[in-house]
C-alpha cells in the first residue's frame, strides 16, 4: 500500500470514529430523559465531552421547559 492510500485509509477511519461520537453524543441528548437526575447526568457528560453539543443541550431543555409551561 503506498502512502497516499495509508493517509486515505487513516483518514476514514479518524472520520468514523468521529462520526460514532457525534452519534453517541446526539443519542444521548435526544433520549427522553424523564428525572431531573438523568438530566444532569447527560450535561455533565456533555460540559466534559464537548462544549457546543452541552449549549445545544441546554438550549434544547429550556426550549422544552417553556413549552410546558
Amino acid at each position: 500500500m503506498d502512502d497516499s492510500k495509508k493517509k486515505f485509509a487513516r483518514l476514514r477511519a479518524e472520520q468514523r470514529t468521529i462520526t460514532a461520537w457525534n452519534n453517541q453524543l446526539h443519542n444521548l441528548i435526544d433520549t427522553n430523559n424523564s428525572n431531573f437526575e438523568d438530566k444532569v447526568a447527560v450535561f455533565k457528560t456533555l460540559v466534559h465531552a464537548d462544549q457546543v453539543r452541552f449549549n445545544m443541550a441546554l438550549s434544547k431543555m429550556l426550549d422544552e421547559s417553556e413549552q410546558n409551561d
